[in-house]
């Protein structure tokens, strides 16, 4: 999901997705193009390997 804000150029759902955000509209939004909306939506606690990910690309694409 992270790659896939990135590539739209959407700083503010990275932003909230990076922040550990699973259930704003904005996010859910992106699961839900990838028939994954129920699930965003009951999580609630970041994963570190998504935090991990996300940073990553907010490196690669600040270069």
């Amino acid at each position: 999901m992270a790659l896939a804000m990135f590539l739209d150029d959407d700083a503010e759902a990275l932003r909230r997705y990076k922040a550990g955000d699973r259930s704003s509209d904005r996010v859910v939004n992106y699961f839900g193009g990838q028939g994954l909306e129920g699930p965003a939506r009951e999580w609630r606690e970041p994963c570190s390997i998504w935090n991990l990910a996300a940073n990553l690309i907010l490196k690669v694409g600040a270069l």
